[in-house]
């Protein structure tokens, strides 16, 4: 299963964004949680400056990209599924993935439009 594979390296991706200091609601995780699931040790970590608008836009472009081919991968899988308990977890993975591309769509529109 090498979309699960790409999958999981792409939502991981995502919470380095959001522990990077990226923008909030668009390192939001497929479950909604806007905060990470681990907090910055006290004192001895530092921060980094927040990523320019450019940066945040090229990463999210990047994911955006991602999540399209592995769309069209889970699509073909889908079409090829025999069985129907099969087919409807590939659907329930296609819904997911889709409400994600549109999510990041509209991020990386609000990158573009804020000034």
């Amino acid at each position: 299963m090498d979309t699960i594979h790409q999958l999981k390296v792409i939502v991981e991706e995502e919470q380095a964004l959001e522990e990077d200091g990226g923008s909030t609601e668009s390192a939001t995780s497929t479950n909604g949680n806007k905060k990470g699931g681990k907090q910055a040790k006290k004192g001895k970590a530092k921060k980094k400056p927040p990523p320019s608008r450019e940066e945040q836009y090229d990463r999210l472009g990047r994911l955006y990209v991602r999540y399209f081919g592995l769309l069209r991968q889970l699509a073909q899988w889908h079409d090829g599924a025999v069985q129907p308990q099969v087919r409807q977890d590939f659907k329930t993975i296609l819904e997911l993935v889709i409400c994600r591309i549109l999510a990041l769509r509209r991020c990386l529109v609000e990158l573009l439009t804020d000034d």
